[in-house]
């Protein structure tokens, strides 16, 4: 993985997709905190959300009715699991699915649809999936166990996981979370349902081209690693932010002005590792 903080300038401020440093320089961010800044970096009316919730009081981590609403929708958006839980991280989450696969799990040992869909590993060998926004659904049904990327990215998230197949009483009840960031969970889920795929990427973006292969809004970069470091490092040159994870997925995002999108498809179409 690339290290962001060498770099990328610091970064003062945040809107839509767009950061910005210190000097003022806008930069198109087509990582999104690895799908966790997928609505933008202001997901709309999340501000007011978590004012109305700070604003009851409820800040540290105490039972709340949040953790039952957030629970309620998980179960109409994944209707196929039974069992969910609430992990006040994502080490949290490692530990359950080590726990219930008798061996060390790592991130990298959970399968990521867009790198399978685009030809990645033999998803047979893994125990479980990510789920991604705006993906096929039917590549989950063979995972028994799933871990949503949910766009929501302030600092101490809750990471949540859904189960088919176990009874409630084989893991641990869900952890006690700060209802605020319940809160901000819950709302991000259901603007899910309101955004709008970009519709200049199935246009302007074939399934498979220079170094890329592409399944929906995802990349992944098909080059080495080596390659890859001096793809990213030209990208950031033009003010563009794409995945510092090998081989991505890079996110295009929406809401960019005709120049900007006309920027990214130059980029995309126009630099590899050479």
């Amino acid at each position: 993985m690339i290290d962001l903080n060498k770099l990328i300038p610091e970064i003062k401020r945040a809107r839509d997709y767009r950061l910005y440093d210190c000097t003022g320089r806008r930069y198109i961010d087509c990582y999104q905190n690895n799908g966790h800044a997928v609505l933008g970096h202001r997901a709309e009316k999340l501000s007011k959300t978590l004012k109305n919730t700070l604003s009851r009081g409820l800040l540290y981590d105490i039972p709340s009715v949040y953790e039952r609403r957030l629970i309620k929708l998980l179960i109409k958006i994944f209707p196929a699991y039974s069992t969910f839980r609430i992990r006040r991280s994502f080490e949290r989450v490692l530990q359950d699915i080590s726990r219930l696969s008798g061996r060390n799990i790592t991130a990298e040992d959970i399968t990521d649809p867009v790198l399978i869909s685009c030809g990645g590993t033999d998803s047979k060998s893994y125990t479980a999936a990510y789920w991604r926004p705006f993906t096929d659904s039917t590549f989950y049904k063979k995972f028994k166990i799933l871990v949503p990327l949910l766009p929501f990215a302030a600092g101490g998230s809750p990471a949540v996981l859904c189960f088919k197949g176990i009874t409630q009483d084989v893991l641990p009840v869900s952890d006690t979370v700060s209802p605020v960031l319940l809160a901000g969970v819950i709302h991000v889920i259901y603007r899910l349902a309101h955004y709008k795929i970009p519709d200049w990427v199935d246009l302007s973006l074939p399934k498979a081209f220079n170094i890329w292969k592409r399944e929906g809004i995802y990349l992944k970069a098909e080059c080495s690693i080596s390659e890859y470091e001096n793809v990213f490092k030209r990208f950031l040159a033009d003010g563009v932010i794409i995945s510092p994870c090998f081989p991505g997925p890079t996110i295009m995002p929406g809401g960019l002005s005709d120049g900007e999108r006309k920027k990214i498809i130059g980029l995309l179409k126009g630099i590899n590792g050479k």
